[in-house]
Order: C-alpha cells, then structure tokens, then sequence
C-alpha cells in the first residue's frame, strides 16, 4: 500500500456502507468525497487536542428514503491498487450523519465521527483516579468505547499517577474532560479506524522518508528555538 501511494500513477477506490446499504465510487460525486481531521493545530504541535473528525460526500442513487439519512452510520473504505492487480482496503473510520441536503446533484451528507459524542455536558467531577479510571468514568457516562488499555495508559507520561480535576478549571463538556486528560498524560485523542476513541503520544520514530521527487516545488523548513521565561501551573 504505502509503495502504491508513492507510484506516479495510481488507481484507487472508494466502498463502505451507509447503514444497511453499500456504496461504490459509482454513488458518490466526483470529487465530492473529503474527510477533514488533525491531531494538532496548524501552527504548532499541541497537546490534548480533541478534534472531530468530519466528512463530507455527495451520494446518488441509493435506495434511501428522503428523511431517512440523519443517524445513519457511514463506515467508508478507502482502496489502494497494487503492483499484482489486487486492492488493498483500509477502512477509514465510523461517522454518524449529522445533516442530509437533496440537491440536483445527490444527497449531499456531513458526518462526524464518534469524537462529537463527548460535545455533552459533563456533570461529574473527576478525583483522585489513575488516568485509566478517568477514562473509564467518562465512558460509563458517555456510552463512547476507549480503545486503550489500562497497560497502554500506563505507559503514558503519568499515566500511573493519581489525578483530579481543579475547582477552577474551564470543563464544560466531556470532550473537554476528555482534552484535559490526554494533556495531562502527553497525549491528543482522536477516532480510530472502528470508530473508538484512542488516546495517542507523539514520538520521533521514522515511519517513512520523503525524497525530492514527492515534495511540492518551494517547499520551506523553519529551524528555531523556542525559549520559556516562565511556567504556571
């Protein structure tokens, strides 16, 4: 796969379901298929980030009633063909549909991912809990799965430490609960392939190389140094 994506010329293609029906790139628009996420901002790397995934697609011809797309789950899978002619599927995650919008061009639909059932409001006050137990509380209450073990937590910064919440912090919602959490831990949060919700630290193994031939013409790199006068905690 990752050889394939590096190919000058490529041949992919787009399958999933939408509730109970599949879908292929024959029912989606041409060009109209995106789906936007990060795990930091876009100007530096942050921690405790808790982005919600979101995509966007116009669909046609599935047997769908007019208002019967809101709450279904769409679960999208991106192809890659191979060097010996066989495809090679990577499911892309588990998104909800928020809004459906008939046009002349086909439904266009905006979902999002598991993520966006924390944006509720949190009424528990977390104390004295090892990060695993945090996590754990925020799932009973939210009915979202954790897709980390408690050894996986552990293994995070403080990740055996016992915590609790301040009196005067800004915790509205869960998914706010859930980015103070993983910035205590050194982590940011996001969706997983099947749609759970993953703590994940940033790390300084190489995956992969990027030679010239891949890089966009005028690419720059910034080389500075950012000092700290102070810390308040």
């Amino acid at each position: 796969y990752k050889t394939a994506m590096k190919q000058p010329v490529q041949r992919f293609r787009m399958t999933g379901t939408i509730g109970d029906h599949s879908f292929t790139d024959d029912n989606i628009l041409a060009g109209s298929f995106s789906i936007t996420n990060q795990c930091t901002g876009n100007d530096e790397i942050s921690l405790g980030q808790v982005y919600i995934g979101e995509l966007n697609a116009t669909f046609m011809n599935l047997p769908i009633s007019r208002y019967g797309w809101k709450g279904l789950e769409i679960k999208p899978v991106f192809g890659m063909k191979l060097s010996d002619g066989t495809y090679e599927d990577v499911p892309l995650g588990v998104f909800t549909v928020e809004t459906a919008e008939w046009t002349a061009s086909g439904v266009v639909i905006k979902a999002y991912d598991h993520m966006a059932l924390l944006d509720k409001n949190c009424n528990k006050v977390i104390t004295e809990v090892t990060p695993y137990q945090c996590a754990q509380a925020i799932a009973e209450a939210t009915g979202v799965t954790f897709a980390n073990t408690e050894e996986e937590f552990e293994a995070f910064a403080n990740g055996t430490t016992m915590i609790s919440e301040t009196t005067t912090n800004d915790v509205e919602t869960w998914r706010d609960l859930v980015s103070w959490l993983a910035q205590t831990i050194g982590c940011f949060t996001t969706a997983d392939r099947e749609g759970n919700i993953v703590f994940r630290a940033f790390n300084q193994t190489v995956v992969d190389t990027i030679d010239d031939a891949h890089r966009f013409t005028g690419g720059s790199f910034s080389d500075y140094v950012t000092r700290y006068t102070g810390l308040s905690v």
